[in-house]
């Protein structure tokens, strides 16, 4: 939202999300069709430096239409704070692959 673009999920994430009913401004975030956007909801699954880069310059049976030289990956997780660090987010590179690791918990108010 804050964006303001769409964001590209695969047709099964699309309707389980319209299954839940969300409000019409939330749906019309999402769309089914790859070159409406730069923005991907990829698996969980595949935010990590063996997956991610597979979609560097991929063709159009991979989630990215468009060839991409740098992928930014944003990953949810409940083990990203450090004492040591003090940091909320972590950053990890690997050629041009970025990770972030953010905040989450599904028992908290992150």
């Amino acid at each position: 939202r804050r964006l303001k673009v769409k964001a590209f999920v695969d047709k099964s994430r699309y309707n389980t999300l319209a299954a839940l009913n969300l409000p019409a401004e939330q749906m019309s975030l999402l769309t089914t069709n790859k070159s409406e956007t730069f923005v991907s909801i990829i698996p969980l699954a595949h935010i990590n430096f063996k997956q991610l880069p597979s979609y560097l310059n991929s063709k159009a049976d991979k989630v990215f239409t468009r060839p991409y030289d740098y992928i930014i990956g944003l990953r949810p997780t409940g083990w990203s704070f450090s004492e040591n660090n003090k940091s909320l987010v972590s950053k990890r590179n690997s050629g041009n692959v970025t990770i972030y690791s953010v905040p989450y918990s599904e028992h908290s108010n992150f």
